[in-house]
């Protein structure tokens, strides 16, 4: 497949980790690699003509990774090359069928695509590492890994619990013959001696660095994140004689309350109006947040239609979901600290493809806590960070010096002298995985993979905007006597005016009513929600919220 998109690029030439990961195509790999160096290129030269999977921890990012290789690399009979393996295949699969990006019969893609049975799928952990919980039936999705090839990027941001059932699994693929490349901008030491110890002597690795483009110039601010100061900022912009161009900022925070807070309060400005503010979280209805998604991939271009560097006014306000794999390229990034690994995976989405001046600060970091999702950060790694970010105040912050902070404040060392229970809740998770038997669990049990407990609702206000619209397709969703793609479009349809909130958020909310099939049960509740702020829970129950969702 690459060898058409090499045609297409005739003037192109591999990157030096292209040409390594090509070389050791027979070698297990742990590749630390800067972003924009080409890691899909190079884990697609590494799996070859194996058969090969990328495992991604966001579906965003799978599903982006998935467009670029369908158009950009394979771009013909894609329903024979490459699948998507997640919980939301069959829309995404629906919605290149409306725009003939998927010539073939539907059904067959998404029965193919579960079956494993296509040479190259993307999907998430829980897809495939489903197999440590033994299982019935475990066995032949262990068979088709053994003889395959599976890059995992961005594996550090799996929590304890995750990084120990994706461990596991890695153990056992390599004891069966399956081969792993770990390609990521980061990975912190604990990781990466997990990974060694689970494929022992039988693996390679490597460093890449891009020292000649200086990105990002860190000030460090030990207040909390206030509008005000994106307000500030935003002011000193226009009254920069030297600042001739429209600037784009991004923002990014741990909670999706404070989120929420600082975009009413942007919005409310009429100093910032012209930045328009947008919002961007996990609590949006799935047609809403879609909408968005392709609206921040719009406006965090680096270069225009016309292929000129993008000049374009904005603000955009958002969570953790935006730091794996979104090729957005803003100008200035105002964020809060949680960690250095997501630090520097925030940091990737400025100044992303080194092209814009950073002698001054451009990327802000604000250190005190703020919101109910820092109660569930780790305490250890959090001040940890915070001490080593100290010391590059104010400077130019290179690849290799961000490579050194991780390897210098997060050593296992450090993380066991400060008690970080990191580590403790991993060797747990582990153990609980290894002493299981055979056949202990069933395929019910998969959910444990993530942990989540969560509900999926449709909002009342959105309910009664569309009430006939739901009703009608809910009703096909579940009618036997149409065809298997009519009920795909009727569910998606239903689906899209869906959001899945956390279990204690609906618990709080008043049911209104619910739609019921034999299969499931969607429940509607009483709840503030619109397309512009999202989910949230009537202001006389807020006062009994105790935990902040994160993304």
């Amino acid at each position: 497949m690459l060898d058409r998109w090499r045609q297409k690029n005739a003037n192109s030439d591999w990157k030096e980790l292209q040409k390594f990961t090509h070389a050791h195509q027979e070698q297990n790999l742990i590749i630390t690699a800067s972003t924009g160096m080409g890691k899909t290129e190079a884990g697609l030269l590494w799996i070859g003509d194996s058969k090969g999977f990328f495992v991604l921890p966001l579906r965003t990012a799978i599903n982006a990774m998935y467009d670029r290789i369908a158009d950009d690399i394979i771009m013909a009979e894609k329903e024979e090359r490459i699948a998507l393996l997640h919980s939301d295949m069959q829309s995404v699969y629906l919605n290149r069928q409306k725009e003939n990006e998927i010539e073939g019969d539907l059904m067959e893609y998404c029965v193919r695509s579960r079956q494993m049975s296509l040479p190259l799928t993307m999907c998430t952990l829980d897809q495939i590492f489903d197999f440590v919980l033994k299982y019935p039936g475990y066995e032949y999705k262990l068979a088709t890994l053994s003889y395959a090839k599976i890059v995992i990027d961005e594996i550090q941001m799996y929590d304890p619990a995750l990084l120990a059932y994706l461990i596991y699994g890695v153990k056992w693929i390599h004891k069966m013959g399956g081969k792993i490349a770990v390609v990521t901008a980061t990975l912190p030491p604990f990781v990466r001696a997990q990974l060694k110890e689970a494929l022992q002597d039988d693996l390679v690795e490597a460093t890449f660095i891009s020292e000649d483009q200086s990105r990002h110039h860190l000030q460090v601010v030990e207040e909390c994140l206030s509008a005000m100061e994106i307000i500030r900022f935003c002011q000193d912009l226009e009254a920069d004689s030297d600042n001739q161009s429209d600037s784009s900022i991004l923002v990014v925070v741990n909670s999706i309350e404070i989120a929420q807070q600082l975009y009413r309060e942007l919005s409310a400005c009429d100093t910032v109006e012209d930045y328009h503010p947008k919002l961007l979280h996990s609590r949006f209805i799935r047609k809403d947040r879609a909408e968005k998604e392709r609206e921040i991939l719009k406006d965090g271009r680096t270069y225009d239609d016309e292929g000129n560097r993008q000049k374009k006014k904005c603000i955009w306000i958002s969570t953790s979901i935006v730091e794996a794999s979104l090729d957005i390229d803003f100008d200035y990034l105002f964020t809060e600290l949680m960690d250095l690994m997501s630090l520097f995976q925030r940091l990737g989405r400025c100044n992303r493809k080194g092209i814009k001046s950073c002698k001054t600060a451009n990327c802000f970091v604000f250190t005190e806590k703020q919101g109910q999702a820092m109660k569930y950060v780790d305490e250890t790694i959090y001040q940890l960070s915070l001490e080593e970010l100290r010391k590059v105040n104010g400077h130019i912050l290179t690849e290799q010096r961000k490579l050194d902070m991780i390897e210098n404040a997060l050593s296992i060392e450090n993380l066991q002298a400060g008690k970080s229970s990191y580590i403790a809740k991993y060797q747990e998770a582990y153990k609980y995985i290894d002493d299981l038997y055979a056949y202990q669990k069933n395929a019910q049990d998969k959910g444990e993979l993530r942990n989540i407990q969560s509900v999926t609702i449709i909002p009342g206000k959105v309910y009664e905007q569309e009430k006939e619209l739901i009703d009608e397709n809910f009703q096909k969703s579940n009618n036997r006597s149409l065809m298997p793609v009519e009920r795909i479009a009727a569910k998606e349809i239903v689906d899209q005016r869906t959001v899945s909130i956390a279990k204690w958020k609906f618990e709080a909310c008043e049911k209104i009513s619910e739609l019921r099939s034999s299969k499931h049960t969607i429940p509607i509740v009483d709840c503030d929600y619109d397309k512009e702020i999202g989910f949230c829970l009537k202001k006389d129950k807020k006062r009994n919220e105790v935990i902040g969702g994160m993304i």
